[in-house]
């Protein structure tokens, strides 16, 4: 296993986190960049096609618990979108 891969995506894996939480914290999604969040949902879609082309665990790992967490904001980001 690649440990340097490991390492990089358990870092992307917790920068995720804190943004979610937030959101559902103060229940309002004032200052979101929704836009940069679809980005990211789109790289974490190719690089989990690539990662499984080329059997990278690493890779793969961190691009699902990508697409999962991203999932998850935009879930509150819909629920929480009018609230001022």
């Amino acid at each position: 296993m690649n440990t340097w891969g490991m390492i990089s995506q358990v870092a992307f894996m917790l920068c995720l986190l804190p943004q979610p939480w937030v959101t559902y914290k103060v229940k309002h999604v004032r200052g979101v960049s929704l836009g940069m969040w679809y980005l990211q949902m789109v790289g974490y879609v190719f690089g989990l096609i690539f990662g499984l082309e080329i059997h990278q665990f690493p890779l793969i790992l961190g691009s699902a618990y990508g697409m999962l967490i991203s999932a998850v904001f935009f879930v509150l980001y819909w629920r929480y979108r009018n609230n001022v």
